[in-house]
This record gives C-alpha cells, structure tokens and sequence, in this order.
C-alpha cells in the first residue's frame, strides 16, 4: 500500500488527470445503451423509498442520470470537481452543476444525494460521507454505489476496477460501515452484475489486456438520514 494515496487532495490529483479535458464518457452507443439502462435501476431504487423533492448527484459522469431524474419529476443538480465536466454536462443536458466540493452547497438542502462509482475515488471516504449527510434533510437519503470487491471477478488481474485512481475497494459489509460510521441508517442494500462484466473480465484475462471502462459489478446501498437523534432507527 502507498500510503501516498491517501494523502490530502490525492484522489482529486489522479481523478482530474484521469477525467480532464481530453475524457469522453459516451464513447460508444453501447455505452449509451448500458448507461441507460443503469441509471434505469439506480431510479427504480431510489424510488423505492423518495417518489421526488431536491436531487443532488455527485460526480455527474455525462450527465445522463440527471437527465433522467428530471424525467421522472425530480429536481436536479450535479456537483463535480472537474471543470470540462461540470461544463460539457451544463451545455449538453441543461442541469446546473456546482464545480467544486460538495463542502461548499448549503447544508440541509436536499432530499437525496446519488454517489455513482465516486466513493472509491477519494481518499477519506466517511469523511467525504459525513459531508454529504450534511446536505440532506431529515429523513433524506443517498443512493451508493461502488465496485464491488466481494465479487469473484475481482480474483482476477483483468477486472477492470484495478485502475489507479480507485483508493480504495469495497464489498457491501464495508460499504455499510463506511455508511454508518458516517451517521447513516442503511435502508437498502444489494449487488448487480451484468453479463458484459464477467465476460469482459475473461476475456482480458485470457488476452492479457490491462483494465479499461467497461460495466462492472457494484455493490450499492440507500442510506438515510435520521429524523430523530437516534442513528438505530428503523425505516422497515
């Protein structure tokens, strides 16, 4: 382990070099496709426990999950550190999105904040939660979701969340401590995986192909913020 990485400001350093300028997330109308279709199922569960109200996304990737939540009749908004995309997403999708920490948006402002694949980005990551759980009302949720780990792709080189800017690796148990260390309730929990993933991953494996941006297996979770002062109370 380099203990390097996780220095402050580290994981924004490898994630602008990473997704600056030259990054282009809809490569493919494949890749249009398989976005869709994830940011159907990230909707559907987030629907399971918020019908609507404020939507805050965190890391907005092309900006198509925030176009979708609008759709279904939420009120969006994206927060991201990298300039192009803050950018690319306000010109193609019409969302404002905030360019900077989330650190910086007023507190108790949001009825749910989304987390798609950028907690295993930072280098602090209940902290980062902590600050998040900040921005949500009473009773407001965050949907997560992150590479996971506890998956038996990732036995192998080829699954393609071994890259440099992912700091750390989680499974659905830590996922949930991170939650609750944070002053989370889990509400939800549970994995996805996608035929394109484990066969993507053999395929690299077989041809000694290093790791690329293909779909992978997550582990996701809601996680909601306490009306009370309880953090153990339960939402059923």
């Amino acid at each position: 382990m380099n203990p390097a990485l996780f220095r402050r400001g580290a994981g924004q350093e490898l994630n602008e070099e990473a997704f600056g300028e030259g990054w282009e997330p809809e490569t493919s109308f494949w890749v249009r496709c398989f976005q869709a279709l994830k940011n159907r199922r990230y909707l559907r569960t987030i629907r399971q426990v918020a019908q609507g109200g404020r939507l805050l996304e965190v890391g907005v990737e092309g900006g198509r999950f925030l176009e979708q939540a609008r759709a279904a009749g939420f009120d969006v908004m994206g927060c991201d550190l990298s300039p192009a995309v803050c950018r690319r997403v306000e010109e193609r999708i019409g969302v404002p999105v905030h360019c900077g920490s989330v650190d910086e948006l007023p507190r108790a402002s949001f009825d749910v904040v989304a987390m798609h694949h950028v907690l295993e980005h930072v280098e602090d990551p209940v902290g980062f939660l902590r600050s998040v759980r900040d921005l949500l009302v009473p009773g407001g949720i965050v949907h997560i979701a992150v590479p996971n780990v506890g998956c038996w792709e990732a036995q192998f080189a080829g699954w393609n969340c071994y890259v440099p800017y992912h700091l750390i690796h989680f499974d659905r148990e830590t996922l949930a401590r991170a939650a609750r260390e944070a002053g989370l309730v889990p509400v939800l929990d549970g994995t996805h995986e996608s035929f394109s993933t484990w066969f993507l991953t053999m395929v690299r494996l077989i041809l000694k192909v290093g790791p690329n941006k293909a779909p992978r297996i997550s582990a996701s979770m809601i996680g909601r913020v306490p009306a009370g002062k309880s953090l153990h109370r339960s939402y059923g």
